[in-house]
Formats: structure tokens, sequence, C-alpha cells
């Protein structure tokens, strides 16, 4: 079993924990990343491979009653559904292109 953790402060109000592990053959990379959002739409890049299955979660700040709403962009411009909670939101993708 491979496990590799990083720790990056991205920005002053960003911080981000990577951890990448791969067991008999099955690979996986698991990041958290933390920051201060407004209330704008704030968009975030990840590169993915294709049948990748993708675990996203959404949270607001302990006692936090914000409105939330993530949906996610295919490198080819195709749009998923707008996923949306009070507390968290969570969505789980396959994904089918590379980028």
């Amino acid at each position: 079993m491979r496990l590799a953790f990083y720790l990056l402060p991205l920005l002053p109000q960003i911080d981000a924990f990577t951890m990448a592990s791969s067991i008999g053959g099955e690979y996986e990379v698991s990041r958290n990343i933390m920051m201060k959002l407004e209330s704008r739409m704030t968009c975030l890049y990840e590169t993915l491979q294709q049948h990748m299955i993708l675990h996203l979660t959404l949270g607001s700040a302990p006692g936090s009653t914000t409105l939330l709403s993530m949906r996610l962009t295919s490198p080819s411009g195709a749009f998923s559904e707008w996923m949306s909670g009070q507390y968290d939101v969570d969505m789980v993708h396959n994904v089918t292109e590379n980028g």
C-alpha cells in the first residue's frame, strides 16, 4: 500500500489536504479544500481521467444556514444538474472524459 499526504497553504484563506493511496491495483486520491467563499459563484478546476469515480461534498461553516449549490462542467462544456442543500451538498459522478 502506498500513501502520500500533502498540506498546501495555497492562499491566505485557502488550505488543501491531499491523500493518495494505492491498494491492490486500486488508486485513490482524496482532496479536502477549505476556503472562505463569498456569496457569488466560485469555480474550481481539477484535472480528472476517464473512468474515475468522483465524490464531492460541499459544506458550510458550523452554524451557517447558507443555501449551497454546485454542478460539474466537463471538458467538452456539458453541465451536470445543479445539486443544492442547506448545510451540505453531496454528489457522486462517473467521469466520462479526460481533462
